[in-house]
């Protein structure tokens, strides 16, 4: 990453060595140019710099990198959501946990099946109740589609006869 300066200010954030070549045509750079050979362009190298996790209800955005102990790095905002923005997360959030769900459900399917229930045939499903608990307890969770599940419920293990 790069920026372009004027007068020491970030002029052009980002830059990049396409800008840089075209607005210099007539000078031939390296494919990693250092820092001294940017200099003479007034360009600088911008280091990357994680963006800061925050919760659905803030915004991250990237603004002009700042200059710190004469390191150019990337520097990042943090400003509150927009409702418009939160309803929007919370639906995105809200339909992952349903469709998280609904997989599972799929996933246990199998479970109510007549054959696989009828004590007539050998092997059956003995422990069919604990399946319904578990499959009625994901329905919940898709019905009621909340943002976060704080504990799954967990699948229990088949039981042949």
């Amino acid at each position: 990453m790069y920026a372009k300066l004027n007068e020491g200010a970030v002029a052009i954030y980002p830059y990049t060595l396409s800008q840089l070549r075209a607005d210099n045509p007539y000078t031939s750079f390296t494919q990693s140019p250092t820092a001294e050979e940017l200099a003479d362009f007034d360009t600088v190298i911008v280091t990357p710099y994680a963006a800061p996790v925050v919760p659905y209800t803030e915004t991250v955005t990237e603004v002009t990198p700042v200059l710190e102990l004469g390191t150019w790095r990337q520097n990042w905002l943090v400003t509150a959501a927009s409702e418009q923005e939160i309803a929007d997360r919370e639906a995105v959030m809200r339909a992952a946990v349903a469709a998280q769900a609904k997989a599972m459900l799929v996933e246990s399917d199998w479970s109510e099946q007549p054959s696989v229930r009828n004590t007539a045939f050998t092997p059956h499903l003995t422990n069919g109740a604990d399946f319904d608990t578990y499959r009625l307890a994901l329905r919940a969770i898709v019905i009621s589609a909340p943002l976060t599940v704080e504990s799954w419920p967990v699948r229990p293990d088949a039981l042949w006869v």
